[in-house]
């Protein structure tokens, strides 16, 4: 059911997703996520196949995307092999900024709100998870990785608070909470690298 309330949810449709969440699941008949959580919104919508712009800017392979409102338009945060994370308008299809401090190919990219502040949180070969004040375009926390580099991550929120998941080449999946910066929980059980 969550892969389902996921997909309503990026398409809002706010209201299939709400019966998503309360519907009858044989396998786990409480009605509850094993996990604890509920998914309260997802990036994305009702795209158009069209291909209706380019945003040019990386020196490679675009490797991962996040898409987020911030200060009232869209925007897009792109990751790349040539070691950045990137900021685009998406109204204006225009890069508005950088984000340096990975000194390898960032492999993956995803957006929070953080107190009422969007951020994303991106994650290098280099063995580090940084996260990123997009209004102010700056650093302001890492993560230590454990396990070795990450090649994915999401986000997700639980009792009110901002988690962020890793997996990549361990057999691991971390548990972060982004407030307090502090790995909370290690998801293991698989037999290879995760991603």
């Amino acid at each position: 059911h969550l892969i389902l309330s996921l997909d309503a949810a990026r398409l809002g449709d706010h209201a299939l997703q709400e019966d998503l969440d309360t519907a009858y699941d044989p396998i786990n008949p409480a009605g509850e996520s094993d996990l604890g959580w509920r998914i309260s919104f997802a990036t994305g919508g009702k795209a158009s196949m069209a291909n209706v712009g380019a945003l040019p800017g990386h020196d490679g392979a675009v490797t991962g995307g996040a898409v987020t409102d911030l200060d009232g338009g869209s925007v897009a945060v792109t990751t790349g092999a040539d070691g950045t994370a990137r900021l685009w308008d998406l109204d204006e299809q225009r890069q508005i900024g950088q984000l340096n401090g990975h000194t390898g190919p960032v492999a993956a990219v995803a957006v929070a709100d953080l107190d009422g502040q969007w951020t994303a949180i991106t994650a290098g070969t280099d063995d580090t998870i940084r996260v990123w004040d997009l209004s102010q375009r700056i650093q302001i926390g890492e993560l230590d990785v454990v396990g070795g580099p990450i090649t994915r991550l999401a986000v997700a929120q639980a009792d009110g608070r901002p988690l962020v998941i890793t997996s990549g080449e361990d057999s691991s999946a971390h548990v972060w909470d982004l407030a307090e910066q502090a790995l909370i929980g290690t998801l293991d059980g698989h037999r290879g690298p995760i991603g």
